[in-house]
């Protein structure tokens, strides 16, 4: 599902082995051929950015739909990107609005900007 939502369709193997009740894909593949370069990955980064801290800015309470250790990895992502950024300053713009902080960086020569949500 997660291929076909980033706009890769996979395709059935022509020889499928019997008794073989899964189809696993090489996604590897898959990702080379969307982001050819390391350059590439970095222009789309944005949009696993907000998730990543969205993810982070959620209570991690049992119960509520969202596994706690899923919460806690993505609290730990959002530190290490924050202390990158700052460790390489490359920090350039924020812009604070209604759904929460807008950053921007240039990472690589690359502007990538992400949301955080407000701490409430």
């Amino acid at each position: 599902r997660l291929c076909i939502l980033k706009g890769v369709y996979p395709r059935d193997p022509k020889k499928k082995y019997e008794g073989n009740h899964k189809t696993y894909y090489k996604i590897d593949r898959l990702i080379r051929e969307r982001y050819p370069s390391f350059i590439d990955a970095l222009r789309d980064l944005y949009d696993c950015l907000t998730m990543v801290h969205l993810f982070a800015a959620l209570p991690a309470q049992t119960g509520e739909g969202i596994e706690v250790d899923r919460i806690h990895k993505c609290l730990r992502l959002s530190h290490e990107w924050q202390a990158y950024i700052s460790r390489t300053h490359s920090l350039r713009k924020t812009y604070i609005s209604l759904k929460g902080i807008y950053y921007q960086a240039d990472v690589q020569g690359q502007k990538i900007t992400w949301l955080t949500p407000h701490a409430l």
